[in-house]
C-alpha cells in the first residue's frame, strides 16, 4: 500500500512542516513499513 516514493515524499516535507504533525505521520508510516517487512 505504501511504497517508497510516498515514504521519501514524506520525508522530504517533514523539515518544511514540522508543525503540522508530519512527523508523527512519518515515524507511524516508517513503524508499520517496518512491521510488515520484517
Amino acid at each position: 500500500m505504501i511504497n517508497c516514493a510516498e515514504v521519501k515524499s514524506f520525508k522530504n516535507g517533514e523539515s518544511s512542516a514540522r508543525n503540522g504533525g508530519v512527523n508523527t505521520v512519518v515515524k507511524h508510516i516508517l513503524k508499520d513499513v517496518a512491521h510488515r517487512n520484517a
